[in-house]
């Protein structure tokens, strides 16, 4: 295997034969300049394995693996340890067809999400206008509460603090109060004209009161002159396919989780 602690020029011109040749199979979609930024901030490491590369990514508790290849040799040995949890990303227009590893290999979890995309407003200045507030710092702790009994580090975006200490500094994490409590937030990004909801959550003991509508309005509200906006939801999670259905969802991501010791739990996050 090759660390690729600072992307190093040898694996830089594989992964790029590997891109010129286009190989069949991949969940694997980086330019080089992506796959050099992720490295640059996370523990990544590669190597060949019949023909294929592969990439492996250390998040917080598990490793997630990107696969480059003609076809799915690799899987005829792969194995993970006692204490290892490996998660494959794969995103399709329609099922999985050849991409279904779990009919590959023995898998403890299949996660399967919707994005939404929705092109921007015809009539912005029609859009009603809905107040909201931006989080400061000191929220950090009732939102990451909020994120960690909610969401699952595998499958769910979780951002670290120093992730979501970047968020509210640069006006990215908005959220509706009831006197000092949280009573939901939305989590954004915005690149260009299009943003990006990463997470969205309403404090369990304000449910069914259309918290999550309100956010929702004011988040449009504030980009009313967006020419885009996208996100992704667990397709077990009623409440926020619910809130999202106007979206039209369109493509399917699945999470595969393969694990040798236990079930992996996944609870299902709220909108």
């Amino acid at each position: 295997m090759k660390e690729l602690g600072g992307i190093n020029v040898q694996v830089n011109e594989i992964y790029a034969e590997f891109i010129r040749k286009k190989k069949k199979y991949t969940n694997c979609y980086f330019t080089i300049e992506e796959l050099r930024e992720q490295c640059s901030e996370k523990q990544f490491w590669t190597e060949m394995r019949k023909g294929s590369l592969l990439i492996w990514q250390q998040e917080c508790g598990y490793k997630k693996l990107y696969f480059v290849g003609d076809d799915f040799c690799w899987i005829n040995d792969f194995q993970v340890t006692e204490t290892e949890t490996v998660v494959i990303e794969i995103v399709t227009k329609g099922g999985l067809g050849e991409y279904d590893i779990s009919k590959k290999m023995e898998c403890k979890d299949v996660l399967q999400y919707t994005r939404f995309r929705r092109k921007g407003f015809s009539e912005p200045n029609k859009l009603p206008e809905e107040d909201a507030e931006y989080c400061t710092e000191m929220d950090i702790p009732a939102i990451r509460y909020m994120l960690e009994t909610n969401f699952s580090a595998i499958g769910d975006y979780i951002p670290s603090d120093a992730e979501l200490r970047a968020y509210i500094q640069n006006r990215l994490v908005i959220c509706l109060r009831d006197e000092r409590n949280i009573m939901g937030y939305i989590i954004f990004e915005d690149k260009g004209k299009t943003s990006y909801i990463r997470n969205l959550c309403v404090n369990k003991k304000y449910r069914s009161k259309e918290i999550g509508k309100k956010l929702m309005l004011a988040y449009f509200y504030m980009h009313k002159n967006f020419k885009g906006f996208t996100l992704w939801c667990k397709t077990t999670n009623d409440p926020a396919l619910k809130l999202y259905t106007n979206w039209g969802g369109i493509t399917m991501k699945t999470s595969i989780t393969i694990s040798s010791y236990a079930e992996i739990t996944i609870e299902q996050g709220a909108a």
